[in-house]
């Protein structure tokens, strides 16, 4: 076992990873690995976490630690909207300017577990790594295994020191450069605006009003493809509906670049519709237990990306489509977890290699992605906040972090997430009124403002507006970018 700690000197960091190699000749089993394990001789302290569930994540929760376990977790395959793998242990009265923090994220997009232990003398230990719920790794002779890394941060000033740390080190060393520490274009997604109901024209229209109040791109949202009027069909078959479109997409990407605005399209790559063409070609591809029903979730099943060939597939599917059509952006949707985790691909004596393989799988995706298509930018989506991880943003240069838009639910969901991840990096938009998860109706001012607390914009039908609400947001939006 060879422990690594990498030392930031520049950020007051540190992060620790470990890495278990077999030099027996016989095969190793791994039942449980943490990535950090550190030891306090004391247990007066503060337990901060993030958590929630869809439309309200990363809420800030604190609570003494008592003797005895205290955890957070999550076994959904993904890092989850439930609890963010990050724990902050703070002395009493920490507060933004005062108290002295000791905290740890996990840089992984999958399973994980940090506990919390405090023995009978009052000492405390914490650890973070990943979930050893239904986990085994096979260790064959010569192998090795990596465990992703944590990173650790010390505060002597309270909360506001520890998030400038993670930020500066995030945005410096983690993630894209050359987006997060420029300005990100403002963009208008179509959702909220037209959800599945829309026509070349209509997208034409939105797209040129858009530009007249400054946006810089224009995405298109879910239903542009197959037969893609609903939930019930067509993920996986990402050939576009030139019925919808009124024709090419091609040439609908030129129409609106006409506008001087850039073009995103949305996507589901991990997942398949059961009503769609891919998976009648390979329903072996699906995650599935053998002889058992398979669960749908929203209309869909979950790709097996333990598997290669589907991992090739996807990253051949994308990548001719950002070869093909002069794309800027990409929204990168994962709308549901893993159910009856089981793969056709693995032993059966691996399979509970699976989560782990699947997010390597989903890091090779879009390692491959990124490395030949640098200048697309990926916006991560997991059903919102599911998926928000520092994992994440090494591959995506935004989160888009709650699909809950109303104003003032958003304010504790993006304080929250900003206390580790740097603003810059949390789609933030302005929608409609009334709201459309809470019914809502929040002035445009307040929505302006609230989504200037990250990376702005919009997500509302343009042509439902007065004129003067166009002009009050084309000048929220002058402002924001001076």
């Amino acid at each position: 076992m060879t422990l690594t700690f990498s030392v930031f000197d520049a950020y007051d960091a540190i992060t620790q990873s470990v890495k278990i190699e077999n030099l027996s000749n016989e095969t190793c089993y791994i039942e449980k690995v943490c990535s950090a394990s550190i030891d306090l001789l004391f247990s007066d302290l503060d337990m901060f976490q993030l958590n929630g569930a869809w439309g309200r994540e990363c809420h800030i929760n604190k609570r003494h630690l008592v003797q005895g376990s205290q955890s957070i977790s999550s076994a959904r395959g993904a890092s989850g909207h439930g609890q963010n793998p990050f724990i902050a242990l703070a002395t009493r009265g920490t507060n933004e300017e005062y108290g002295e923090i000791f905290a740890l994220n996990f840089v992984y997009s999958g399973n994980f577990l940090g506990q919390v232990e405090v023995d009978m003398h009052k000492n405390t230990r914490v650890q973070l790594g990943i979930n050893p719920f239904d986990f085994e790794w096979i260790l064959d002779p010569s192998q090795s295994f990596q465990t992703p890394e944590v990173v650790m941060v010390y505060s002597n000033e309270g909360l506001g020191k520890m998030s400038r740390i993670f930020h500066k080190l995030y945005r410096n060393t983690l993630a894209s450069r050359k987006y997060l520490n420029s300005t990100p274009p403002i963009l208008l997604n179509s959702w909220e605006a037209n959800y599945f109901d829309f026509t070349k024209e209509s997208l034409l229209n939105l797209a040129e009003k858009s530009s007249e109040i400054g946006v810089e791109l224009f995405v298109i949202d879910d239903g542009w493809f197959a037969k893609r009027n609903d939930t019930t069909s067509s993920i996986g078959d990402w050939v576009p509906n030139q019925v919808k479109l009124g024709g090419n997409l091609d040439t609908l990407i030129n129409k609106i670049k006409k506008n001087k605005i850039k073009f995103g399209l949305w996507f589901e790559p991990e997942m398949v519709s059961p009503n769609s063409n891919l998976y009648r070609l390979h329903p072996e591809w699906v995650i599935q237990v053998k002889n058992r029903r398979i669960e749908e979730s929203r209309d869909e099943y979950v790709l097996d990306l333990s598997n290669p060939a589907v991992c090739e597939y996807i990253t051949e599917i994308l990548s001719n489509f950002l070869s093909v059509y002069s794309i800027d952006y990409v929204k990168w949707d994962m709308n549901r977890n893993f159910t009856n985790l089981g793969s056709t691909y693995l032993s059966s004596e691996r399979q509970k290699e699976q989560a782990h393989r699947y997010i390597l799988g989903l890091y090779s995706i879009l390692e491959n992605l990124t490395k030949r298509f640098p200048n697309v930018i990926i916006e991560g989506c997991a059903g919102g906040g599911g998926r928000c991880d520092p994992g994440m943003l090494y591959y995506m240069q935004q989160i888009w972090i709650s699909d809950d838009t109303d104003a003032i639910e958003r304010l504790p969901i993006q304080y929250g997430t900003s206390l580790i991840y740097p603003s810059v990096s949390l789609g933030c938009h302005i929608s409609a009124v009334p709201n459309h998860q809470t019914n809502r109706i929040t002035n445009l001012d307040t929505r302006s403002t609230v989504a200037m607390w990250g990376n702005l914009g919009l997500e509302l039908d343009l042509n439902n507006l007065r004129k003067d609400e166009l002009e009050i947001l084309k000048n929220k939006i002058l402002f924001y970018k001076k």
